[in-house]
């Protein structure tokens, strides 16, 4: 039973709250934005009902701080209703056991931010719908992502270099980091690449990627539209299950990729490891070391065009200078490999190394 004390303690609370509100949309409603009160007063209730009986250690609803920062948004910065939900909005996928699904476009874009941190984040899309990206890191710098599971019908992340639209002329994204993920992607587990500006520093490791077209995807443009140069890239400590490809190297134009390592990945996939240049040269620098790939009978049915899309080798290698490949073992399930003619073709590369490589 409630006592006395405890329930003119929650009255109290909530009249704290619903004043802190009404602030807000009276701030809100003397600016020269459109009266979007709904929506508002809508993601208002939404978040109040997530935190509902969460206190911040000073003994305040936990609620009062999402408002705090809706206040700022709109009283300090002079922003609009968008930005007032998401401020409300912020603290609830991260704090609470709320899910983002079914999203019709990409589920999280940071475009052009700075020291952000994603942790804990969970999000299921449909499988089969185009554009629904798990979390986009577009033009940014210091980014960590960690411990999220992402299951969705394109990427599962993608890091991004389109920069055009900011006004702050940045073309650079750098120093993003990805750590114990669990990602499962119709498309790509991760993808860098794809704008026109440099990725640079990007370091993902421990992760498990339980379904995806390329576990690992790096392309410098996106159907050749695009300059990104991708540099100084680190994968290692991934799981890779019921993929196409382990990774795939897609390079073009005149842009490049440099400086790459793939460590301690261990894979079951029913493509090739695979490295395209259009350029002889735009990629180099790359070391392979303790990757394990078992290659399996696609459980999909594979037109004619399957040797030139699979691959006929389990690495694939064309215009790389600079390839190292270092403790590689390779098992073809018995089902399927007449398909395969060997370990590896590599097609106008220049200072490859192979040691202790096992087919």
């Amino acid at each position: 039973m409630m006592t006395d004390e405890k329930l003119k303690q929650e009255q109290a609370d909530e009249e704290m709250i619903n004043q802190a509100f009404q602030h807000l949309l009276d701030s809100y409603l003397t600016s020269k934005h459109r009266r979007k009160v709904e929506i508002i007063t809508k993601a208002f209730n939404f978040a109040k009902q997530a935190h509902k009986g969460v206190k911040r250690r000073s003994g305040e609803p936990y609620i009062m701080h999402p408002i705090a920062v809706a206040q700022i948004a709109c009283s300090e910065i002079g922003l609009g209703s968008t930005s007032i939900c998401a401020a409300l909005l912020h603290d609830v996928v991260e704090d609470t056991d709320f899910t983002m699904e079914d999203s019709p476009c990409w589920s999280l874009l940071l475009h052009g931010c700075e020291s952000a941190v994603i942790s804990d984040l969970k999000i299921v899309n449909p499988f089969n719908h185009a554009n629904t990206d798990g979390i986009d890191v577009d033009t940014c710098l210091n980014v960590c992502i960690s411990d999220c599971f992402i299951d969705t019908g394109d990427d599962a992340i993608a890091i991004r270099c389109n920069g055009k639209k900011l006004k702050s002329g940045r073309t650079i994204c750098e120093n993003i980091r990805v750590d114990r993920c669990k990602l499962a992607s119709s498309a790509c587990g991760i993808r860098v690449g794809v704008g026109r500006g440099k990725i640079r520093d990007v370091k993902c490791k421990n992760l498990t990627i339980t379904r995806a077209g390329s576990a690992i995807e790096l392309m410098t443009a996106y159907r050749k539209n695009g300059d990104a140069n991708l540099y100084d890239l680190r994968f290692e400590s991934v799981y890779a299950a019921n993929v196409s490809y382990p990774f795939r190297f897609l390079q073009w134009n005149e842009s490049e990729i440099s400086d790459v390592i793939i460590s301690d990945f261990q894979a079951q996939c029913y493509c090739s490891a695979a490295f395209e240049s259009e350029t002889y040269g735009k990629i180099q620098n790359v070391a392979i070391r303790n990757f394990s790939m078992e290659i399996l009978d696609a459980p999909f049915v594979l037109d004619e065009r399957a040797p030139s899309e699979r691959g006929e080798y389990a690495f694939s290698a064309q215009g790389v200078s600079g390839l190292a490949l270092e403790n590689i073992n390779v098992l073809i399930a018995e089902q399927c490999k007449g398909d395969w003619k060997g370990f590896s073709r590599f097609e106008d590369c220049k200072n490859v190394s192979k040691k202790n490589c096992n087919f």
